[in-house]
């Protein structure tokens, strides 16, 4: 059987209408696949996390080998939960809980200070100074030390360092600086 001119015409009037239609539902898809990534599971959170925490570990290596005289590392990572864990060596336990008082203030700088110095990595133009607030607070004498090595590290990479503290004998630091 022939088919009449009518009926094909008829036809490729329902297949541009279908093309139209397709085309419309690709840029529904397009737009959900966008929105996906953005929000989903792989989304924008989880691209931030991938790109900046190898350079967040990178900071805290290098301060925390600084603090602790290269015995101890932080390494922060992202667990089969999607949530940061801190994996710590060399210290007197492996979880941050379990540290001693003295070992989790040296973590806490060492992160501090790291995350300082990735909020700088954006910049146009590099922060002249830095300024650490009570920094002695929680060390006890045997760390002070460490924390001056730190204030070191940091002249190397800022014209100035503040440092803000009500500890009188801090003062005489000065000369360690």
């Amino acid at each position: 059987p022939t088919r009449r001119s009518s009926d094909l015409e008829e036809d490729g009037k329902k297949i541009e209408g279908l093309r139209a239609k397709s085309a419309g539902e690709r840029k529904i898809l397009n737009r959900l696949t966008t929105l996906d990534s953005c929000l989903g599971l792989e989304g924008i959170q989880t691209r931030i996390v991938n790109k900046y925490l190898p350079l967040l570990n990178v900071y805290i290596a290098e301060f925390m080998g600084v603090l602790s005289d290269g015995s101890m590392s932080v390494n922060l990572m992202i667990n089969d939960k999607a949530r940061i864990e801190i994996v710590i060596t060399g210290g007197s336990a492996n979880s941050f809980e379990m540290l001693s008082g003295g070992e989790k203030t040296l973590c806490r700088l060492a992160v501090s200070v790291s995350l300082a110095m990735l909020s700088f990595t954006r910049c146009n133009q590099k922060p002249e100074f830095i300024a650490l607030d009570e920094l002695f607070s929680s060390l006890d004498e045997s760390h002070v030390g460490t924390a001056f090595k730190l204030l070191k590290k940091l002249q190397d990479k800022f014209a100035r360092v503040i440092v803000i503290s009500h500890k009188a004998e801090i003062k005489i630091g000065r000369a360690h600086v």
